[in-house]
Formats: structure tokens, sequence, C-alpha cells
């Protein structure tokens, strides 16, 4: 199989246009997003790594223009103290 990708087709056609982050993404893309400000030319995707890579791309140039840590926190939700009594 292949690894975690994203693909860009023609909504048309169905082709494939480009092909992003073979071999980048680890696991799987969980979320992917186009940029509204410049006319959609740079796409954003979150892998589901451990630390949740988000990751900014020129899809059109099949470049990947940064990628940051977007790790989430996980809270104990058992620890969590109930309302105080104004709140109910």
């Amino acid at each position: 199989p292949l690894p975690p990708h994203v693909r860009i087709w023609d909504s048309v056609s169905l082709s494939t246009l480009h092909v992003l982050g073979l071999g980048v993404f680890d696991r799987a893309v969980c979320c992917v997003g186009f940029s509204k400000s410049n006319g959609g030319n740079l796409l954003c995707a979150v892998d589901e790594s451990n630390d949740h890579m988000l990751s900014v791309w020129d899809w059109a140039k099949e470049t990947k223009v940064v990628d940051v840590k977007a790790g989430v926190q996980w809270h104990n939700l058992g620890s969590l103290q109930p309302p105080p009594p104004r709140f109910k």
C-alpha cells in the first residue's frame, strides 16, 4: 500500500493533478484545507503522528513551505472538579 499522502484531483476528469507528501506524513492525514487569501494556492495538512505535524504546501509546485508541531494537550478528565453550586 501507498504511504499516507494528499492527492489533488481535477474535479471534472477525476485525474490526479498533484501528489503531496509521499513519505512525509506519519500514519495518516487527518485534516486538510486550502488557503482563502491567495486563491487557494496553499494547502494545509495535519498528520496523525503523536505530534500532529501541521504542514503548509504550495500544492501546484508540490513543495512544502513550512511544517510545525501542532501537538494536542490531553487532560485527565477524571480529575476535573464538579462546577461550583452557582453554575448548576
